[in-house]
């Protein structure tokens, strides 16, 4: 899935995640910033079935989500779904942050992408 969401959207995965590891400064785990819309950010949604086992799930940080602490860690989503994460809260936290950063660093990038467009018209000096 997260092949295709990259090709639809004509970027390359890898160069995502180098990005990612880039300005989070962390190795693994990095949300995947797949369009100023569409930031994953990966959570532990289950245990490991099998030695090796890192399957994660992903959450869209972009479309508001937020953090409960009510009998674990609960991810609240804007649509009102509940996702539960495995990892203390203080972790996930964390890695709703470094989401929360991502997001800013795209929208600040399209604003900037959109003011020097605005200027080439002339609309803006």
């Amino acid at each position: 899935v997260l092949k295709f969401l990259a090709y639809r959207s004509c970027r390359d995965i890898c160069r995502l995640r180098e990005w990612s590891a880039e300005h989070t400064h962390k190795r693994l785990t990095n949300p995947l910033p797949l369009d100023e819309e569409l930031v994953l950010m990966p959570y532990r949604a289950r245990h490991p079935r099998v030695a090796g086992d890192a399957i994660m799930g992903c959450v869209n940080a972009a479309a508001g989500v937020r953090l409960k602490e009510d009998e674990g860690t609960l991810l609240l989503t804007a649509g009102g779904h509940k996702l539960r994460s495995l990892w203390k809260p203080e972790t996930t936290q964390e890695h709703l942050d470094r989401a929360f950063s991502i997001c800013r660093e795209l929208l600040e990038i399209l604003d900037e992408k959109i003011l020097r467009r605005l200027k080439m018209v002339g609309a803006v000096q």
